[in-house]
């Protein structure tokens, strides 16, 4: 297979990596997101501290259930918090508030239906998954840009836990009362996967986390695509056609001035510079180069009242 048939083949991505994609166009990649872990803690101490609740009926909890969603429609859900509550959803606010509006409903969505606490520390949980998923993300392709320029079976092998990126994992106590561990379950699906293809947008003002279906693929969409392909152009092709561009010199430049003014035309610098396509600066130039050695060039005012230049010799040549 050739070159060029490999880089038209195109890989689709996983279906959770696709959603994940998905998931953080909802916030821009220059955004800071501050971690929120005083928050999760307070929340948390305060559940460990209170008795387990006691069970209920159906109706009782169904009779439950509508008051929290009055609550959350009336816009008091949180008016009978206690003071622990309130100050991880002060913390919480303080960081989620400075965020665009549609994560900020995507959280809250992500926790419906669950007491206030839990309900507020769901959103919490969420939030630092985001966060979590956007750093991994960032590292893996990052790091396999480095990577990409180092000659196959060269290259170092790269941990996560080199990176400034935090590893979640959850963990139980069994029946048994033994420990149980798991390993995020986005860690699992990534086994096997290609990391060169998990990219960031080349595009300065774009740096968006996607999935390059092509391998030659460089921007997060064809619109940044086209934008980053233009910009190379701009800057390979373009400067290369920019050196080759002759500039006048100070021969060529006196030859066109000498031409404009041939016939004894008086003509003032403006007038010279659109029939030499000169620069005025250069018109200048080109004056003061004719007359270093001998007046070749004299300047008289029109009727204007502006001041034109003629020919020396077809001004004797007229006399």
């Amino acid at each position: 297979m050739s070159k060029q048939q490999a880089s038209n083949r195109t890989t689709p991505a996983p279906d959770f990596l696709t959603e994940a994609f998905e998931r953080l166009k909802l916030v821009s990649p220059d955004i800071e997101l501050s971690p929120l872990d005083e928050a999760r803690s307070h929340l948390q101490d305060w559940l460990l501290s209170q008795r387990p609740p006691k069970r209920k009926t159906k109706a009782q909890r169904a009779r439950i259930a509508a008051r929290r969603v009055q609550a959350i429609v009336e816009g008091k859900e949180f008016d009978s918090a206690p003071a622990e509550v309130l100050e991880a959803k002060e913390i919480a606010e303080s960081v989620l508030g400075a965020l665009p509006r549609g994560f900020r409903d995507y959280l809250w969505s992500k926790a419906q239906g669950a007491p206030q606490a839990y309900r507020l520390l769901g959103v919490i949980t969420e939030y630092e998954n985001f966060r979590w998923l956007r750093q991994t993300l960032k590292w893996i392709a990052r790091t396999a840009h480095q990577l990409s320029s180092i000659p196959p079976g060269q290259a170092p092998r790269f941990r996560l836990e080199e990176a400034t990126v935090s590893v979640p994992a959850a963990m139980s106590i069994g029946a048994d009362g033994r420990l149980i561990s798991e390993l995020h379950p986005f860690y699992k699906g990534l086994d096997e996967i290609e990391a060169t293809r998990i990219r960031e947008c080349q595009k300065p003002r774009c740096k968006q986390l996607f999935w390059a279906g092509r391998i030659d693929q460089v921007g997060c969409s064809p619109a940044c695509s086209q934008a980053i392909r233009d910009h190379r152009y701009y800057i390979a092709i373009g400067k290369q056609r920019r050196r080759s561009r002759k500039v006048p010199t100070a021969a060529v430049k006196a030859a066109k001035l000498r031409q404009a003014l041939a016939g004894g035309r008086a003509l003032t610098r403006e007038q010279i510079s659109r029939r030499t396509k000169l620069s005025l600066a250069e018109v200048s130039n080109a004056i003061g180069e004719m007359n270093k050695d001998e007046d070749q060039v004299k300047s008289k005012t029109n009727r204007n009242g502006e001041w034109a230049f003629y020919l020396v010799d077809d001004a004797k040549k007229g006399n």
